[in-house]
């Protein structure tokens, strides 16, 4: 997990160790807030900061598997040896660009028209999307055409371009809507439920970044209800 490098090609001027940090994230939470937290953190830490993107419901194993100390995941138990506390809750709009609204679901979101609506989802192991239209219209029409765009400041571009719809972080849709380039296709917002899970150790630096998590995604995630 936690250990420092001692050779020359891992240390400062001062000739002093910088301690390699490996966490997991959630794309999403890479695209928004995750660098005004860490950030801080890595102007005063000597910490090489190692970074894996997966889905938030797949970050907790690579906790669970030894492959990072810390990871952000949607799941609340933390594996054993580990503690977990609550981020906060990240919402996501269904949302596409107002000529795209026009053409596919022109009387709205409904699963006729979502049946036919080609969708932009995130990769196949993102049940956002599905777990969302199953919440509003009762099923997900799984086999309706998506476009699969593993990255989250591109699935954006592709949901302005008019390629699909899809589910977006309200941090990312916000300016969007201001704009009038992105329009909401349902009052009904889907919260996430995001966690802060480390292994339960004596580390100096994997709790400052923690600290630092925790006070970020108040700043930028939805509370509890």
């Amino acid at each position: 997990m936690e250990r420092l490098c001692a050779s020359s090609e891992h240390a400062d001027a001062n000739g002093q160790p910088w301690q390699p940090l490996a966490l997991a994230v959630n794309a999403d939470t890479l695209a928004t807030w995750l660098a005004d937290a860490v950030l801080p953190v890595l102007a005063s830490e000597r910490i090489a900061l190692d970074l894996r993107v997966d889905d938030q419901e797949k970050t907790l194993e690579l906790l669970r598997n030894g492959e990072v100390s810390g990871c952000i995941s949607a799941r609340k138990t933390p594996p054993q040896g580990c503690r977990a506390e609550f981020l906060g809750h990240m919402t996501y709009h269904c949302a596409c660009s107002p000529a795209f609204a026009q053409r596919w679901f022109a009387d709205g979101l409904s699963l006729k028209a979502a049946w036919k609506a080609p969708a932009v989802v995130f990769n196949r192991d993102d049940n956002v999307h599905d777990s969302y239209l199953a919440m509003v219209l009762g099923v997900s029409p799984e086999n309706a055409p998506r476009h699969h765009v593993p990255d989250s400041e591109r699935f954006v571009d592709f949901v302005l371009g008019s390629a699909g719809y899809g589910l977006i972080p309200h941090l990312q849709a916000k300016p969007h809507f201001a704009t009038g380039s992105l329009v909401d296709l349902s009052p009904v917002t889907m919260p996430v439920p995001l966690y802060w899970h480390c292994w339960n150790i004596p580390s100096r630096l994997l709790a400052r970044m923690g600290k630092a998590l925790k006070a970020e995604a108040r700043k930028q995630l939805l509370p509890a209800p």
